[in-house]
């Protein structure tokens, strides 16, 4: 589960976590429906419309049911019952046990859609470097053009950064510009997490439109194979992570910043397939 602090003022509802399913499965297939997430929730694509949209309710029951085929963690099935106990639940006293319950946990949380595309959607880190760069370029026409993305995917961007904290307005400037928050959303090591997974697909996908745009005194793309215990992953892992945190120190060092990269490691074993499906 995506977790970092929680924004004053908002609070979850069960839909946010129905919303984010779909989100994680049109990322990576556009062309996935409502229609089939109705399919794979056992309903029609109109009452999953309903329920998205907030028109229609759903049960206890069904709502475990929808948990177990979206494939919630513990924590995530837990918070989502009591998300629709508390909305939803007819018994005075159970609801208000659920809403009780949530108050203990629910300061975890925040909105799930925001968090999932601030950390998948590779843009919205590129702009949050692009805006820390001090110049007085403005900002909503600068850096679309920088990054090669829509004005719309821009402004998207901006509203989710926003919303999570993560940069806020610079008062009375037109037109208006921003500035980094100093705080940032984390995950918990090694926890698998779709936004991570997606981020990385993203990443990988722009390296291989990039090998062959840009030119090789601008780029590095480096491959090699060798052998090893595997029981040395581990060590692996904390010297490539050494690494980056020593190399980003160095270079934030610098006071002259005027282009954001994008630097990614892949590492992976290319045998043991027999012991894959």
């Amino acid at each position: 589960m995506l977790r970092m602090e929680k924004q004053p003022g908002k609070s979850l509802d069960y839909r946010s976590f129905l919303r984010l399913a779909l989100q994680i499965r049109q990322a990576k297939n556009p062309a996935y429906s409502v229609g089939s997430f109705g399919r794979l929730l056992g309903i029609s694509a109109s009452r999953a419309a309903q329920i998205l949209k907030g028109k229609v309710g759903i049960s206890v029951q069904r709502a475990v049911g929808i948990a177990e085929a979206l494939g919630f963690s513990e924590q995530d099935k837990k918070m989502f019952i009591l998300l629709v106990q508390s909305e939803h639940e007819r018994n005075p006293q159970i609801r208000n046990e659920a809403i009780k319950k949530l108050e203990e946990i629910e300061d975890g949380y925040d909105d799930v859609s925001d968090v999932f595309h601030s950390i998948a959607d590779w843009h919205n880190h590129a702009v949050r470097e692009l805006i820390s760069i001090n110049n007085p370029e403005d900002h909503d026409k600068s850096i679309p053009l920088k990054l090669g993305i829509s004005v719309d995917a821009y402004k998207t961007s901006i509203e989710r950064l926003l919303n999570l904290g993560l940069i806020e307005c610079i008062p009375q400037t037109i037109p208006q510009r921003y500035r980094v928050k100093q705080r940032g959303i984390r995950t918990r090591q090694d926890v698998p997490s779709e936004a991570v997974k997606t981020l990385n697909e993203q990443v990988l996908s722009k390296a291989k439109d990039e090998l062959r745009r840009q030119d090789i005194l601008d780029r590095d793309y480096s491959i090699v194979f060798f052998k090893f215990d595997k029981a040395q992953v581990p060590l692996v892992k904390e010297k490539i992570a050494r690494f980056r945190r020593e190399l980003m120190q160095e270079l934030e060092i610098s006071e002259t910043k005027d282009s954001v990269y994008c630097m990614s490691i892949q590492f992976f074993e290319l045998t043991g397939n027999e012991n894959k499906k």
